[in-house]
């Protein structure tokens, strides 16, 4: 369901297949127009798979999936950027492996291709992005809520996501549909944000007359997931938990043990990958201050289970001697060496072993201490429900929440947690593994 010109992770799995599509029919008419026949069995090469698994994931680092507030120019430079450094990836593969080329194409067909991808692939996500604006412009929403609604929508700051197409329409004041002085008909959909037991006979027949009709009728909650990508705890009840469609991952055991077998397959392929890294990290960490160079904490995980978490010590021997703490953005009581392996994520890497050993997902909510667990789950509600799947080096609150360390920052991840569970998918686990290498690689972390 969609409210607003913004991509859902099905739209922009959709835009990357596109993407993938036009640059494999660029491939053979490139090739054909410089060199002559094309051999088909060119598509079952490692070079062109390599090549397109380049230019997709450039693409989605450098934001060419987020449409929504990216105008044309911005939209062809980083095309543009993405082309340049896949070509550049290629160049330098075929350098290091010169007796097993990763590009099968010449320069000019490689060239020719990939600038062409750009100009196409611009032109229709300024098109796909024009067409979402039209929708927008053209929407409106009716509102039906108390006079509380009003913070609650400055609270979630839903002004940038609704763009003023929404009336609210208070139903403690207004009896009946019939009593609004404007024209039903030019809505898009509606909103119920009181509750339907605060609605009166003539409302209800009312919003079941504009269902039948084909008319959007939501409720707050669901209106929020579909907008901010969340599930607001505050709005939810036990029944609609019991009802709501969802949550596949805690009813299919096959989809927990193949989620099982890539962490498996991802943690020892990465650990092949960065043991020099980890030498070089540990080794700063020894030089950089006194103490041990790993450092392991107590954490809550999958049923609530304790666990031990792995770390490089990125703060002070002495960070906890007045007993455990909130870590804050620009703690003191990080070291040097500390404030860039954590804005780096290298701080992390210790945790393979926990995926190995089954402690730790690669995607989930991040683990918390149980002895801020303990209090966390007395102040917000639902906070147990994040215990249901397995903790991750990563998740879906990571990359869409800023970096916080409170019980209002804990709620608000929280919310984002729920809709990961609720809305799991591999499709949604691999946007969020991209999304992830987008933050390190740009400094975004902690």
């Amino acid at each position: 369901m969609g409210f607003l010109p913004k991509l859902t992770p099905r739209h922009k799995l959709l835009l990357m297949a596109l993407d993938a599509i036009v640059f494999m029919l660029l491939i053979p008419l490139i090739y054909t127009l410089r060199v002559g026949d094309f051999h088909f069995d060119y598509f079952f090469s490692i070079g062109l798979w390599f090549i397109l698994l380049s230019l997709l994931t450039f693409s989605y680092v450098l934001g060419n999936y987020d449409l929504d507030d990216l105008r044309g120019r911005q939209l062809i430079f980083r095309m543009l950027v993405a082309v340049t450094m896949t070509i550049i990836l290629v160049v330098l593969s075929n350098y290091i492996l010169a007796k097993q080329r990763m590009g099968l194409f010449g320069r000019g067909v490689l060239f020719g291709s990939l600038m062409s991808y750009a100009f196409i692939a611009s032109s229709y996500r300024i098109l796909i992005r024009q067409y979402f604006k039209k929708v927008a412009n053209q929407s409106k929403w009716m509102i039906l809520c108390d006079p509380q609604i009003d913070e609650l929508i400055r609270r979630d700051q839903l002004q940038t996501f609704l763009r003023g197409h929404y009336q609210l329409v208070d139903v403690t004041k207004i009896k009946s549909p019939q009593d609004l002085q404007m024209n039903l008909v030019d809505f898009s959909g509606y909103v119920v944000a009181a509750g339907v037991t605060s609605l009166n006979e003539d409302w209800k027949l009312f919003l079941l007359d504009q269902k039948m009709n084909g008319e959007s009728v939501i409720g707050w909650a669901d209106f929020i997931e579909s907008v901010l990508r969340k599930i607001p705890v505050e709005h939810i009840q036990i029944d609609w938990l019991f009802f709501n469609s969802g949550y596949k991952i805690l009813g299919h055991s096959w989809l927990i043990r193949v989620k099982r077998l890539h962490d498996l397959i991802f943690a020892i392929i990465l650990i092949l990958l960065s043991w020099p890294l980890v030498l070089v990290t540990a080794f700063g960490v020894f030089l950089d201050s006194k103490g041990p160079i790993f450092y392991q904490q107590t954490r809550t995980g999958l049923k609530g289970r304790l666990f031990k978490i792995y770390k490089f010590r990125s703060m002070r021997v002495d960070a906890e001697e007045n007993g455990p703490q909130w870590a804050a953005t620009s703690d003191q009581r990080v070291t040097r060496f500390g404030h860039f392996i954590r804005k780096t994520r290298l701080d992390e890497l210790p945790q393979l072993w926990n995926v190995l050993r089954g402690d730790m997902s690669f995607i989930g909510p991040r683990p918390v201490r149980p002895e801020f667990n303990e209090e966390l789950e007395k102040q917000i509600p639902y906070y147990n429900l994040r215990h249901l799947v397995r903790p991750g080096l990563t998740g879906w609150a990571q990359i869409l929440y800023p970096y916080g360390a409170s019980v209002t920052d804990s709620k608000n991840k929280l919310e984002y947690d729920l809709y990961y569970i609720k809305n799991y998918s591999f499709i949604l686990d691999y946007l969020i593994l991209l999304r992830t290498v987008k933050i390190v690689l740009f400094g975004q972390g902690r």
